[in-house]
């Protein structure tokens, strides 16, 4: 039996011209919904939230990225805190609480607002790892990250004046979003073919992520 190189080594192939290291991104949307666990259908249903930011590639065309969906807690096992409390270097969930308050994420009413997360900028730490059904793809995973002093990404508009999409995933139906907000110039809207979503738009494979 004589096996070709070709099926021997495929190509890497990503969507995205990004490599392992650190951006400067802003957030440029969020979208809350209703979702299952991951790995149990059957469960209680939770809510939530899924973040899009726009940063520049490899090649200094700026691009939509989006996280993927992390359950609303500040529980310490969940993906929200691990992200939030990295990015303000906070030691627990009540420390945590204490910072996103100074910073202006929380109200006197303690209550947590996430329109505040709109337009702020940090720095996300790419990781690009395999996708486990196609070993010919890659996907990035981010980690937030605050920006060195005097660096900031400043959202990029169209030129044309159109809005620039946060794609919205598939498997969320509309039924499920309980809210899908942007900033000034971008919108979330439903792509007409998965051709369009992996042009203008990437992000943590949903089955290689789980909330």
């Amino acid at each position: 039996m004589k096996i070709s190189k070709s099926d021997l080594i495929k190509e890497n192939i990503s969507s995205l011209a990004l490599s392992d290291g650190m951006y400067e991104a802003a957030v440029v949307g969020y979208m809350v919904s209703t979702r299952k666990p991951f790995n149990d259908p059957d469960g209680d249903a939770y809510q939530a939230v899924r973040f899009a930011f726009q940063l520049c590639d490899d090649n200094d065309n700026p691009k939509i990225v989006q996280s993927p969906d992390y359950k609303l807690s500040f529980s310490e096992k969940s993906n929200l805190y691990k992200q939030l409390s990295g990015w303000v270097k906070s030691t627990d969930p009540s420390n945590l609480w204490d910072r996103m308050k100074t910073a202006g994420f929380i109200t006197e009413d303690d209550e947590f607002v996430l329109d505040k997360f709109l337009g702020v900028s940090l720095t996300l730490m790419v990781n690009m790892q395999t996708n486990k059904k196609d070993a010919s793809k890659q996907f990035p995973v981010f980690q937030f990250c605050a920006s060195k002093k005097g660096k900031s990404f400043k959202p990029v508009l169209a030129e044309d004046g159109k809005l620039i999409p946060c794609w919205l995933p598939s498997f969320v139906e509309d039924s499920d979003i309980i809210e899908a907000l942007a900033l000034d110039g971008f919108e979330w809207k439903r792509f007409e073919s998965d051709e369009a979503a992996t042009k203008d738009n990437a992000g943590s494979s949903a089955d290689d992520m789980p909330c």
